[in-house]
């Protein structure tokens, strides 16, 4: 009897709150880890999946899974210039409907598990989060985002995007365990080489920010294409069995 008890109560509740009050509000959309319930499939259409691959780094291995995955990542690779974005540049960035086009299916920022459109009143309560943005792209770009630290592609053929967007989540306590603490790092972009320098900079990043004795819970949302390869860059590091996929899904209402 999914949707009758209580949840369902409150989901009304708030559909009818919303044709009320926001009738210009005409499509709900949430995420769903794989195999949503088939009552589900029949409410809501999958506009987007996205890879998520969580993995455990104990505090007495963190220093070592970053010298792994950064002896796994070539030369060419760790070149590349990353653009810490500040909150200016963030919102300029999606003014750029190219740029939305090209990293964002369907025009959705997904943030965890929060999918968000990019108006400016979503983009401040993201930047109130703290959340890490590294941005990169090709030196000869134009977009309002373009920053001298930013000189090279990261696509390395035409199959991949030239963009790459990152966020990267702080570190926070769990329940879960005593001494963890979780980061969320969403990719945006498919080209593999990106990824795995933008994941070991996000990486770096929260470690350095960590208090002594503590690990992370890190679980990375990609583009489905980017599985295998960043499967073979966390080779040998414990997986931390969640979910397998994430599933963006839209309902008219």
């Amino acid at each position: 009897m999914r949707g009758r008890g209580l949840a369902g109560l409150i989901q009304k509740f708030c559909f009818n709150t919303l044709h009320s009050d926001h009738p210009e509000v005409k499509r709900a959309r949430l995420t769903r880890a794989e195999n949503p319930p088939a009552a589900m499939l029949t409410k809501y259409k999958v506009i987007n999946s996205k890879a998520v691959m969580p993995f455990l780094l104990p505090d007495d291995q963190l220093e070592a899974v970053l010298n792994l995955m950064e002896s796994r990542v070539n030369d060419l690779d760790r070149s590349k210039n990353l653009t810490i974005l500040g909150a200016e540049e963030i919102l300029r960035f999606f003014e750029e409907s190219k740029s939305r086009e090209e990293l964002l299916s369907g025009g959705l920022l997904v943030q965890g598990w929060l999918p968000l459109t990019t108006h400016k009143s979503n983009l401040n309560l993201l930047l109130r989060r703290q959340i890490v943005w590294i941005y990169s792209h090709p030196g000869d770009s134009n977009d309002s985002a373009s920053s001298s630290r930013v000189t090279t592609s990261c696509g390395s053929t035409q199959s991949y995007l030239q963009r790459f967007l990152s966020l990267g989540t702080p570190a926070y306590p769990i329940p879960l365990a005593e001494g963890v603490h979780r980061l969320d790092i969403d990719l945006f972009g498919n080209d593999p080489s990106c990824a795995k320098v933008h994941i070991l900079q996000q990486l770096k990043i929260a470690v350095q920010a960590l208090p002594a004795g503590i690990g992370i819970i890190c679980i990375l949302y990609a583009d489905e294409s980017l599985r295998t390869e960043l499967g073979q860059l966390c080779e040998g590091v414990t997986p931390f069995h969640v979910v397998k996929e994430q599933m963006i899904m839209e309902m008219e209402i």
